[in-house]
């Protein structure tokens, strides 16, 4: 742009603004007449100068604007790559440590793409509606009678379960509201998909002890794969997945208190129940010993990445407007991190 004879307006840091003309120029480079000091087209605009001219002031200021989004795009393409190249560092290492357990017998074989975790959920309708699936309050009572009577879910069922002395006529309903208004445990389901954080959970014996479970192998920056079975839809095959987030912290627990892991904010997604009916779990996972289409004990289960690549790809499909663009945000991210290439996401190999 040609600067000379431009009226510009420099406002110092102490002082009042002062109108300038621009007597010199060179490249980038200009000075005006009412000072000796060198100034630089269009930096010097940022907090400095700014045209008299508003027309001119506008197009500085777009160019500013191009400039700092150029900036900001070539930042994020950095974070990724260092995202990426710290994803290879850390897979050599463990390919690395998992040979050396092999060469020493070790009977626990970890790799290095399986710390995502999918976890089996009891269905939860607290707070459900026509577009969300529940795990956001008490189940109704339906449900609650659901998990205790036909399915016998190990917490619900337990004595000191509040739901159960709910049905057992032992509190009441407003009673029952109160306890989880009031802060107070009740299941880890009813709040899973407002505090983002799903539990390795506890074994419990038939005298109603418990011993928490541990989470071994589920590391941050990977996906948390949140599964359960809809009254809906019968038999174990058809195991949903109604929510997903990148993991922002892992605690792997101890005998005392379960595992759990938390999503890293802004990397949630939650599904609505049509959507959830459309993403079977088993179309993505196969348990290691074959293709039995059974989970079994435990609640949760390690997944590869290439897996886990391909549900949030499916996710993206099935979305729509915002919550597509959200979705596609959430499966870039995760491919950053795994090193993964979007465009050449393998296509589904699980037992369905």
């Amino acid at each position: 742009m040609n600067l000379l004879n431009q009226t510009i307006i420099i406002k110092p840091l102490i002082g009042q603004p002062v109108e300038a003309k621009i007597i010199r120029q060179d490249g980038d480079k200009f000075y005006t007449d009412q000072d000796q000091k060198t100034y630089t087209y269009p930096n010097s605009f940022e907090k400095i100068l700014r045209f008299k001219d508003e027309k001119l002031q506008k197009e500085v200021e777009a160019e500013l604007a191009a400039r700092k989004d150029a900036d900001d795009k070539a930042q994020a393409e950095r974070y990724e790559k260092a995202l990426r190249d710290a994803a290879e560092a850390k897979r050599i290492a463990q390919e690395k440590a998992e040979s050396e357990r092999r060469k020493n017998g070790s009977l626990t074989i970890r790799y290095a793409d399986e710390n995502n975790i999918a976890f089996k959920c009891n269905f939860c309708n607290g707070g459900c509606g026509t577009d969300c699936i529940g795990y956001m309050g008490i189940c109704s009572d339906d449900i609650i009678e659901y998990n205790i009577k036909k399915k016998e879910r190990a917490w619900c069922s337990n004595a000191v379960s509040p739901c159960r002395r709910y049905l057992e006529g032992k509190i009441t309903r407003a009673e029952l509201d109160a306890i989880n208004a009031n802060g107070e445990f009740v299941c880890y389901e009813s709040k899973m998909l407002t505090d983002w954080v799903a539990e390795a959970g506890d074994d419990v014996d038939e005298h109603g002890n418990m011993r928490a479970r541990r989470i071994t192998n589920a590391s941050r920056d990977s996906l948390a794969v949140l599964t359960t079975e809809m009254p809906s839809l019968s038999g174990g095959k058809n195991r949903v997945i109604f929510g997903v987030f990148i993991t922002g912290a892992v605690d792997e627990g101890d005998d005392v208190k379960a595992g759990y892991v938390k999503a890293k904010p802004g990397y949630t997604i939650e599904l609505t129940p049509e959507e959830a009916k459309k993403m079977k779990f088993w179309h993505y996972y196969k348990n290691p010993n074959g293709d039995r289409i059974q989970w079994g004990t435990g609640l949760y289960r390690y997944m590869k990445d290439s897996a886990c690549a391909r549900i949030l790809a499916d996710i993206v499909d099935i979305k729509t407007g915002a919550e597509k663009v959200h979705a596609k945000k959430v499966l870039e991210h995760y491919c950053a991190l795994k090193g993964i290439r979007v465009d050449n996401i393998p296509e589904a190999d699980g037992a369905l």
